[in-house]
């Protein structure tokens, strides 16, 4: 079977936008000189796949003599799902459509860029998306329409109701982009569609040819996130030879939106070594952005265990020497620092109970090999308080965040320790005992968190209001998970909460330095 002609126009379309950069890379991440939109040595960050689209719609005039400027939207808008946002300009000049959100405090991306005009009326398509395609939510907005043209100014607005989302895809994330059937664990691929519906899963060879090799319909009975792991067996039940491939993901309700991914099958896969010392925080500081993402997706050594679970360090290589502290399990990577006592480890991490780095003694049966995901990694500088995220090798823009402070939570474990980790399972939205609600959240280490600044239901205000959060990014705030920004915009290169939730896989290498106080 092959895809359909317009499924390889729409694939070809999309992998020529992915591959495609924007000026030279910028050199490789250093802490203290991260700024918002720029690298490292002043060059622009290269724009986020698909996170700041530029719509431009083709004008077809429809009424060559107009006498007003008018607006005309649905009353009502399901995100995800397309409707026709209809305008009309009295005389030739420049007209901008915005949306503002009676639910929440955050600015949302405008539908419809500055735009010259002739007189007419035209129409432009809208799923009441905001950036990086992040549903607007349930409530009221007003579309307004600004249009400057033969000496005046006008404005003319329309509210409208925004409904639940239609059971558009909001995410599907492979754990990585080379998989070795039979050799390694099943590929692990989450997803989530905003509604209750059905995610399409096609599998083709990278080649002219786009032969489809698997194809699987999954559903999603809600909008949490759902896991499914693949065998790599085609459809006929035969393992896939090896080879590129092309992963593309759609909802059947929209098929137009494919979400899509190179994978490498191969047949050559190494197995996890024995123990060797290994140093997981040694992040080059030059070489360029090739030595920092090599860095970022190096395999790392963890403690064997459950996702919360801790084992404890001790001051000797034996079983009853004295405890040092605990290490999360599953999600910290620890430095290797001594293998000559059979048996036996010494290894150095960020302990759970004060955040202080601890070397101490553990059981070699202990350290476990683990593949960060391919997709992307985090870089966390806590003088800065800002996250830098990297894509396809290079940092793609900045983001401000609030890490933990011992002030704000009253003990030392309320610091946000420092260190390299993997992020783990998505969790649902909850609300902390001052009633604040935390959306986007990912398992990071044990109790701590990585998830969106939190809202409260503000008096006779936004049911989604932000402002005491916003007010507290870039600084220590917390009780020691990392608070995201949900504001974007071209400084940060569309970098936000809503972009890591949508774009970090299960296991994506998260790296905290402490910076200087």
């Amino acid at each position: 079977m092959r895809f359909r002609r317009a499924e390889i126009i729409l694939l070809a379309l999309l992998l020529s936008a992915v591959s495609a950069l924007a000026g030279e890379p910028a050199p490789g991440f250093v802490a203290d000189g991260a700024v918002p939109g720029q690298g490292t040595a002043g060059k622009p960050f290269r724009t986020a796949q698909a996170v700041l689209p530029e719509y431009r719609p083709d004008i077809s005039v429809t009424d060559r003599e107009p006498k007003s400027l008018s607006l005309s939207a649905p009353a009502e808008v399901n995100p995800y799902l397309p409707v026709s946002i209809d305008v009309t300009v009295p005389t030739a000049g420049s007209v901008r459509v915005t949306v503002a959100s009676s639910v929440t405090s955050l600015r949302l991306r405008d539908p419809l860029p500055e735009y010259a005009t002739e007189a007419g009326s035209f129409s432009f398509p809208w799923k009441a998306l905001t950036w990086g395609d992040e549903p607007i939510p349930a409530g009221r907005a007003v579309l307004t329409c600004s249009f400057a043209g033969g000496g005046k100014e006008q404005t003319v607005s329309r509210e409208i109701v925004i409904r639940n989302p239609s059971a558009g895809l909001v995410y599907a994330l492979p754990e990585r982009n080379t998989y070795c059937p039979g050799k390694q664990p099943h590929l692990r691929i989450d997803y989530a569609l905003a509604n209750s519906g059905s995610m399409i899963m096609a599998v083709c060879r990278d080649d002219e040819s786009r032969e489809k090799v698997f194809q699987l319909q999954l559903n999603a009975p809600n909008d949490k996130n759902q896991v499914f792991r693949w065998n790599g067996k085609s459809n006929m039940g035969k393992p896939m030879t090896p080879g590129p491939y092309l992963m593309a993901f759609y909802a059947k309700k929209d098929p137009d939106r494919v979400l899509t991914q190179r994978l490498t099958i191969t047949d050559q896969w190494e197995e996890a070594p024995q123990p060797y010392l290994y140093d997981p925080y040694a992040m080059p500081a030059d070489g360029g952005d090739e030595a920092v993402w090599d860095f970022l997706m190096s395999p790392v050594w963890v403690l064997e265990g459950g996702e919360g679970g801790v084992k404890k360090m001790v001051s000797a290589p034996n079983g009853r020497a004295e405890k040092l502290g605990s290490v999360t399990c599953a999600t910290t990577a620890v430095a290797v620092l001594d293998l000559s006592v059979p048996g036996w480890a010494r290894i150095g991490a960020y302990r759970k109970e004060d955040g202080a780095y601890t070397e101490g003694w553990i059981r070699r049966s202990n350290l476990r090999y683990v593949r960060p995901s391919t997709g992307c990694a985090l870089v966390l500088d806590k003088k800065s308080q800002r996250i830098t995220a990297w894509e396809d090798g290079h940092p793609v823009g900045t983001v401000s965040v609030s890490t933990g402070s011992v002030e704000v939570g009253g003990d030392p474990t309320a610091e946000t320790r420092a260190g390299v980790f993997l992020t783990h399972n998505r969790m649902d939205p909850f609300r902390d005992e001052d009633r604040y609600r935390y959306r986007y959240v990912m398992r990071l280490d044990g109790a701590n968190l990585i998830h969106s600044i939190g809202s409260r239901e503000a008096e006779g205000g936004h049911a989604m209001d932000y402002s005491d959060h916003l007010a507290s990014l870039g600084r220590k705030a917390s009780h020691g998970c990392i608070r995201v920004s949900l504001q974007a915009d071209e400084e940060n290169g569309g970098i936000t909460s809503w972009w890591i939730w949508t774009h970090a896989a299960f296991g994506t290498k998260v790296y905290i330095i402490e910076g200087n106080e």
